[in-house]
């Protein structure tokens, strides 16, 4: 997607951006939205074959493979042997070490198996590293401070967005909201990609803590945010590092998609144009499987 040139500081709410962090300026080549795209794609080649029209599904897979075929070497950064977020117009990387941006390239299959488990491992080096262990509260939206120029500086009526740095390394604003955040919003794709790799144990220590916390309401507000008082900072979207926190709203829609981890990693269950199955990494594997759900308008009571 296009966006005017990355490096100039917003003058609206938001920064160019192309995807849901729209804090952050994700122009003007995407990695998320990329992948994005790759799966829509494949799953729109799927709906046209199963409408029996084989020229719109391979036209779709053909503009999939495009991206796949470029992927890595668009948005891989040698530097730090994980996805960057973004490529500007310029050709420079915008590497902020996301979880959500590596986890969906991942689970989406535009990375080959070796290359993927040694991201994972680079994210969890870099998670002892920065000391993060709070997973009760989820993942951080990135791991590293997002400099100035590649942050949302204004709100309406000139008001800081959370997490605006006065520093240009954006060190002082880091932990709050989209700058370092923590929450459960993004952090489906990075256990999913944990447990697809077969890192169950991995995977287990951040899902099982988040888990918990949705059961006590933990990801709720418990008072409505204000933006007329300035109390936008109560919303438990994202929080501090120590669990307080740091704004904006609430349980968005994206909140609870950290719970489907239950579904497709731990138990492994995946979905395709034939219907459920289970995963080459399900721990289900040989057992016949009580399922209950509907497909094609029909209940599918159990796979194997």
């Amino acid at each position: 997607p296009e966006s005017s040139k990355p490096g100039t500081p917003s003058d609206s709410c938001c920064s160019p951006h192309s995807n849901i962090a729209d804090q952050m300026n994700f122009g003007h080549n995407d990695a998320y939205s990329s992948a994005l795209t790759y799966r829509a794609l494949n799953c729109l080649a799927d709906l046209e074959r199963l409408a029996n029209r084989p020229e719109r599904a391979e036209s779709c897979e053909h503009d999939a493979e495009r991206i796949r075929a470029g992927y890595m070497e668009k948005f891989f950064n040698p530097e730090t042997g994980i996805i960057a977020g973004w490529r500007d117009r310029d050709g420079d990387l915008h590497d902020y070490w996301f979880p959500w941006v590596n986890g969906t390239a991942i689970i989406y299959g535009l990375v080959p198996t070796a290359e993927a488990n040694a991201i994972v491992d680079r994210f969890e080096a870099k998670m002892r590293e920065v000391e993060y262990d709070r997973f009760d509260l989820g993942l951080p939206i990135c791991l590293i401070p997002m400099r100035k120029r590649d942050y949302g500086v204004m709100g309406p009526d000139d008001f800081p967005v959370m997490g605006t740095s006065v520093n240009e390394d954006g060190s002082d604003g880091f932990g709050e909201f989209a700058n370092g955040g923590t929450g459960a919003l993004m952090a489906y794709s990075y256990i999913q990609a944990l447990y697809q790799l077969g890192r169950r144990e991995e995977a287990d220590r951040i899902l099982w803590p988040m888990m918990e916390r949705y059961a006590v309401g933990g990801y709720q507000n418990r008072e409505k945010p204000d933006s007329a008082s300035g109390s936008y900072s109560t919303g438990l979207e994202f929080m501090h590092w120590n669990g307080t926190p740091s704004g904006y709203e609430g349980f968005l829609a994206d909140s609870y998609f950290a719970q489907l981890a239950i579904f497709t990693g731990y138990y492994g269950i995946g979905f395709g144009p034939e219907g459920f199955r289970l995963e080459p990494w399900s721990p289900l594997q040989g057992e016949r499987v009580k399922l209950g759900l509907k497909y094609m308008g029909k209940i599918v009571e159990e796979i194997s």
